[in-house]
Formats: C-alpha cells, structure tokens, sequence
C-alpha cells in the first residue's frame, strides 16, 4: 500500500509542478517541429541562437512581401520585426490555426510608424482609423497586451532590423 501511496504522490507532484518547467518550445508556423540555433540567419538575427525558421525560409517568405510605398524606416522597422515572427521559438503562444495574435500595442506601435505610408493607393492613416483596425485588415487577430500576442519585445526594440 506504502508503495501505491508514493507512487500517486510523486505523479500528482509531477502534474501539479513539473508541467511548468517541462513546456517545450515548438514551432507552430513550421508543422510543430523543434527550434535550433541557425547562426547564418541574415535577417532576425537576434533568433539566431535559438529559431523557428532558416535563412531559405526567410528568403522565400520576405521575397513575397513589397516594401509599403512611402514607408519611413521605423515603418519598415516594424514591418520587420513582425515578419520575423516566423523565427521566434515562442511562436506557439501567438500562432495557432493558421492565425497570428498581434498585441494592440504592437499594432498601435505598427500604425504610427506607417502611417504616412501608402497601401492600395491610399494613405494608411485614411484607410484605418487605428492600429487594430490596421493589423485586423491584414487579416491578424488582435489581442489585449498578453502572453498569447505577438509584441515588440523590450529587449530587442533597440536591435536594428537585422
């Protein structure tokens, strides 16, 4: 019976405080797989001892996307760091079902940034009357400031876009 007891306790124990320390990372975008350091990555360094993504898979992705017409730096800046999701290994907080979370800080941060800048002809700032708005009509959902969005982390905010 001593044995039984101790065998519950332990698993009890494991499900109640291991469950924490044990949450692996995986990269939703990429079928679940595992990150792993990618020390040539040209863009989103700053996921380079830790990624989601590959240089080829960078390349593939950032080659379809054209620069906002009329974008200032900090537009593209942003722009950027938001591609970069695709190498972040914490992805699987805030991509899920095919969908990106976005912070509407991150939004709201995005949308002053590019504001002056032109999509589909117009000036942004007349396009959307906010930085939901804008990040919603790029088809992301857009979340209260949580650990389940996307965002500027604080650490990296000062990185350039490398």
């Amino acid at each position: 019976m001593i044995p039984l007891l101790i065998i519950i306790t332990f698993s009890s124990f494991m499900h109640t405080y291991g469950q924490t320390s044990l949450k692996l990372q995986y990269c939703s975008f990429f079928n679940n797989r595992a990150p792993k350091p990618q020390p040539s990555l040209k863009n989103c360094t700053w996921f380079r001892e830790n990624s989601c993504c590959m240089q080829e898979e960078i390349d593939a992705t950032f080659g379809r996307v054209k620069p906002l017409v009329g974008a200032s730096p900090d537009c593209l800046r942003y722009t950027n760091y938001l591609m970069c999701y695709i190498c972040d290994p914490l992805q699987d907080r805030f991509y899920c079902r095919e969908r990106l979370t976005v912070c509407e800080d991150f939004c709201d941060s995005w949308y002053r940034a590019c504001g002056s800048a032109i999509l589909k002809g117009s000036i942004i700032n007349s396009l959307y009357t906010n930085g939901g708005n804008f990040c919603e009509s790029r088809s992301f959902v857009v979340e209260q400031n949580t650990d389940t969005c996307f965002r500027v982390d604080s650490a990296l905010a000062s990185i350039n876009s490398g």
